[in-house]
């Protein structure tokens, strides 16, 4: 009885602790998604499209996170946190002010388990050529634009 009880025990610690973990991704990935629109925002309101190719590699990065979310939770992690790497260095030089409130707190950047260099291998994993194509099309000045793409964890 005692073996039974202490197999219950960690298989619930277990999935608890699992489950924390996938809602404290859910919640970071929705963060993410948050500053990938401010950062469309203060685009299309700056007129400034010289970061289209960084945004759109930030899209890529949250598109694989969401796409790696069900299967490996670290990776979806580290991707949607090289996502919002991105878009703070864009909102650095858009508008400093809105930086600051995305910028990943030490926990967040605490949680980082792998060398971020090898997110690029991580994006072909996760991204099919297609997907690539579809983000490579997208017109970042136009509202809405980013519709097509699932970047957030319902």
């Amino acid at each position: 009885m005692k073996r039974q009880y202490l197999l219950f025990l960690t298989l619930w610690m277990a999935f608890f602790v699992n489950a924390q973990d996938a809602q404290f991704t859910k919640d970071f990935i929705n963060k993410t998604n948050l500053a990938i629109n401010k950062v469309q925002k203060e685009i299309i309101r700056s007129g400034n499209t010289s970061y289209e190719s960084k945004f759109k590699e930030a899209l890529g990065y949250q598109s694989a996170a969401v796409q790696s979310y069900q299967t490996d939770l670290t990776h979806s992690y580290n991707l949607s946190h090289q996502s919002l790497s991105v878009c703070v260095t864009i909102l650095d030089a858009l508008n400093p002010t809105s930086a600051v409130y995305f910028k990943p707190s030490q926990t967040e950047n605490e949680i980082i388990t792998n060398n971020l260099n090898h997110t690029g291998n991580l994006l072909d994993k996760y991204l099919s050529k297609q997907k690539k194509e579809e983000i490579s099309l997208i017109n970042i000045s136009t509202p809405g634009s980013l519709k097509i793409l699932n970047l957030n964890i319902d």
